[in-house]
């Protein structure tokens, strides 16, 4: 070799080595992506201009958003593209695996019910409803809209869809059960030509991304959804939506380690996904961009590094398909009954596959049968007893309670009546039961302190159960009630009303009620051997009032582990449906106090699942016919 090849040689060696370094490093330093092809439709334009701007290298993979959150949380990757919010599950997992993020909203994949404006009725769909409306049994069979509601007129729809690969099918799919939707829609070319179809068309029926619908200026109506979790008929807004109260919208989200975050080249992508390359991207995959308010603290929370989930706090932790079908058998004290039939009304509605089993013969039974195994919860108004804890174990059956709240009745009279102003729990069980001959029809019957005055009894129409349990509650057991009334109505202000303008006259009430009363009545306290107590929430809540229980739900672990079950044990204990507690007469927990229980339901529906596979055997192998066959002696 001459000794200027030699030379060149070695220099070109030398600069290799120089230069290796920095090669290694740009690749350690390579910006890793994996996630949601959705997510990756906003990121990948960004990054390849980031990278062609700062010579940053960024590495885009489409795997999934399942598949994304697990790199991230075994952090094998900086960034997740996630089409919808991280789990609990997941969360755990990025936590044991010592991997903190921080929630980067992006904006909304959010789609709209549209109809031509001459649409007088069909206003609000519920669930069920749209089911009906664009499921697959509805191609050529569901063509007019009193097949959908049969308080609708019947009258006829022209179907118009965007195309095939637009992501609000996808999500109006997912938004409903079964896979796929029907199939006889007329195809448009694009977005704005479905809006533009429905316009012009008197019968015109579609659905479009809702920012395509809110940069028209076509005449339409959109129509409210309604998920029957309680909200009621949402309309289609970006308050709505950012309250995550309308369904037909997901969010878009990118999921960013902490500890990449500090990295230039990371924190230099998410700035320009936030900036306007970003907002750029967003528009032009027709999705909806956050409001500026909200944009603006996820800017602020992405400068200061917080972690933690921030912009999907109001996310449900968990769903389940309106296609989940069975049976669901529960057992009563007289007031769960009640509350049970309030919740089961919605839910009978949104889970039409699902039917309920109900029956109220009390506390001892609900235990009896929740140990036993043929019930699978129960609203009770007592902790199982010593007995009935040694049944459940036995049965190696492990029990499941959330408290609901506290149910209370209140006895009013007229404001003048001082007499009747605290009762005993004995004078109480004597005055309300039916005692023949000597049930109590003057005041005077309960002491020498009362006046010589006729009773007038003003009850609700449900008599019988109310009063039992009003003794139940003073007297410790179910007695048989008196039904004498003046009237019977089930409106308590107008029987208020009537107690209030007859001198004599009792009528009873639950606390919810009571507080609405403008009436001339007073409240009786009552006496349970510590002095006279007036109903007040707090009496209430702390036990020191006589005439209220506690209710709790309880459940067989076991049957959590059913999606049947898990349905309307997700109603039960939601925070939205904490509404029905309070309209069926209870005074509910606080509102933080359902969060927790939102959280603590999804781990034992998790634990429930892993405990029925586990408990299921491995399938055994079926015999080959070669086997089955006995060899014949030889």
């Amino acid at each position: 070799m001459s000794l200027f090849r030699r030379q060149a040689w070695l220099g070109l060696l030398a600069i290799a080595l120089l230069l290796a370094p920095l090669g290694v490093f740009a690749q350690d330093d390579a910006v890793r992506i994996d996630g949601s092809r959705i997510v990756a439709n906003i990121v990948e334009p960004v990054s390849t201009a980031y990278s062609t701007d700062s010579g940053a290298t960024v590495n885009v993979e489409i795997s999934g958003t399942n598949t994304g959150l697990t790199r991230l949380c075994s952090g094998e990757i900086d960034i997740a593209a996630a089409a919808r919010p991280i789990t609990r599950a997941e969360e755990q997992a990025c936590a044991e695996g010592g991997v903190e993020w921080v929630e980067v909203l992006l904006g909304y994949d959010a789609l709209a019910v549209i109809t031509n404006p001459t649409n007088s009725f069909a206003e609000c769909l519920n669930l069920t409803e749209l089911s009906t409306l664009y499921g697959p049994a509805a191609t050529n069979a569901i063509t007019d809209w009193s097949q959908v509601n049969a308080r609708w007129e019947a009258v006829t729809f022209a179907l118009y869809a965007p195309p095939s690969d637009s992501t609000v099918v996808n999500l109006l799919d997912e938004l409903l059960p079964g896979d796929g939707l029907r199939s006889d829609s007329a195809a448009q070319e694009d977005a704005a030509a479905v809006v533009s179809a429905v316009a012009d068309d008197v019968a015109g029926l579609g659905f479009a991304p809702l920012s395509a619908i809110n940069a028209s200026e076509a005449e339409l109506q959109k129509i409210s959804l309604d998920d029957l979790s309680g909200n009621g008929c949402v309309e289609p807004t970006q308050e709505a939506i950012e309250a995550s109260q309308y369904p037909g919208a997901r969010g878009l989200y990118l999921y960013v380690n902490a500890e990449s975050l500090a990295r230039d080249n990371v924190s230099g992508l998410i700035d320009a996904v936030l900036g306007e390359p970003g907002k750029t991207a967003v528009a032009d995959n027709g999705f909806l961009a956050p409001s500026d308010a909200l944009a603006a603290q996820v800017a602020d929370n992405v400068a200061n590094g917080v972690t933690g989930r921030a912009f999907s706090v109001g996310e449900p932790l968990y769903t389940i398909a309106l296609d989940v079908s069975g049976t669901v058998t529960a057992e009563n004290s007289a007031i769960g009954f009640g509350v049970l039939e309030d919740f089961t009304t919605g839910f009978s509605e949104r889970y039409s596959g699902v039917t309920v089993t109900s029956t109220g013969y009390g506390n001892a039974a609900a235990y009896r049968k929740l140990c036993n195994g043929t019930a699978d919860l129960a609203m009770v108004t007592r902790t199982p007893t010593d007995e009935e804890s040694t049944a459940c174990t036995d049965q190696g059956v492990t029990l499941d309670e959330f408290a609901l709240g506290q149910q209370a009745l209140v006895m009013v009279v007229p404001a003048a009546a001082e007499y009747a102003a605290c009762l005993t729990t004995d004078q109480i069980v004597q005055f309300w039961q039916d005692q023949g001959e000597n049930t109590v029809t003057n005041w005077s019957q309960l002491g020498e302190s009362f006046p010589d005055l006729d009773v007038t009894l003003f009850l609700p129409t449900d008599t019988r159960s109310q009063t039992d349990i009003l003794l139940a509650m003073a007297g410790g057991a179910m007695l048989n009630p008196r039904r004498d009334a003046l009237e019977s109505r089930i409106d308590p202000l107008y029987r208020a009303a009537a107690t209030a303008n007859i001198e004599g006259a009792i009528t009873y009430m639950p606390f919810s009620d009571f507080e609405r009363v403008e009436s001339a009545v007073i409240p009786v306290a009552v006496d349970a051997g510590n002095g006279c107590v007036a109903p007040s929430v707090e009496t209430i809540t702390d036990g020191s009032y006589a005439l209220a229980l506690p209710l709790s739900v309880v459940f067989n672990q076991q049957a959590l582990a059913r999606p049947e079950v898990q349905a309307l044990a997700w109603t039960i204990v939601r925070l939205n449906n904490r509404e029905t507690l309070t309209s069926a007469g209870l005074i509910p927990p606080a509102e933080d106090a359902f969060t927790k229980y939102e959280e603590q339901i999804v781990a034992l529906f998790a634990d429930a699942e892993a405990a029925a596979a586990a408990a299921t055997p491995e399938p055994t192998q079926e015999p080959t016919a070669e086997a089955a066959t006995p060899t014949p002696a030889s």
